[in-house]
């Protein structure tokens, strides 16, 4: 009768094992997380082309990389249509100073580049086209930038894009 009232009573002894065991696979699965995004960061492009809220993967990015002192020899070329459409403008700037270009396509405005990010453009402030570039934002956007990219002999496998 013991065993029995053990075994009933044993599916919470059970359900607490198997929540501690959880709890440490989540621990495990966590840390290995946060391994893989030290080293992401470690190792993130150099050049950083967000086009409107395709900026937003690189907020945690610019701050973790300047907390390190990491942020030498990171650019950000971010493409909005008009100024009211940047976000984080200032801390972007206090980051990367003059390594923080802004271009905009439906607005000129003094201080701002004016228009679509093209090869001439690229070319203007892109000395090695050999380094890591991360595109991220509208599919169109993405696209055209990596063919550009492909156009100036940036190799494949330095181009990382999501979309």
């Amino acid at each position: 009768m013991l065993r029995k009232n053990y075994k009933r009573s044993g599916s919470q002894e059970g359900m607490r094992f198997a929540s501690k065991r959880g709890q440490v696979a989540v621990f495990v699965i966590l840390a290995l997380v946060i391994v893989a995004v030290v080293l992401v960061i470690a190792f993130y492009p150099k050049i950083k082309l967000p086009g409107g809220a395709g900026a937003t993967p690189f907020i945690a990015i610019l701050r973790q990389l300047a907390k390190d002192h990491l942020i030498k020899g990171n650019t950000l070329i971010f493409s909005n249509k008009k100024h009211e459409d940047i976000i984080l403008e200032r801390e972007f700037k206090l980051i990367l100073g003059e390594n923080c270009i802004f271009t905009l396509t439906r607005e000129k405005r003094d201080g701002y580049e004016h228009g679509r990010i093209d090869e001439e453009f690229l070319k203007r402030y892109v000395k090695d086209f050999k380094q890591e570039f991360y595109i991220c934002g509208p599919d169109k956007f993405v696209s055209d930038i990596k063919k550009i990219l492909e156009r100036l002999k940036a190799p494949s496998e330095v181009i990382v894009f999501e979309r």
